[in-house]
């Protein structure tokens, strides 16, 4: 499982248990990094070294790598 899998697969299981129905609404990236899935509480399940590691993949999966994700603002992503 690579980095980004990973991290989107914790995406999921945090929304699962934090509200099903969020699986299938739009999610803000501000309630991604502090609510859903924050660097300082989930780094150790993401096997993440720092947060500058974090950070891109954030970014990685925001811009659509991996088809994981897509934004509802094309200029967002790019």
């Amino acid at each position: 499982m690579t980095d980004l899998e990973r991290l989107f697969r914790r995406l999921v299981d945090n929304l699962i248990a934090i509200d099903p129905a969020r699986l299938h609404r739009p999610l803000a990236v501000g309630d991604l990094l502090t609510s859903v899935i924050p660097y300082r509480t989930n780094r150790r399940a993401l096997a993440i070294d720092s947060a500058e590691d974090y950070d891109m993949l954030v970014l990685r999966l925001c811009a659509g790598e991996g088809g994981f994700v897509r934004m509802t603002n094309d200029d967002m992503a790019q």
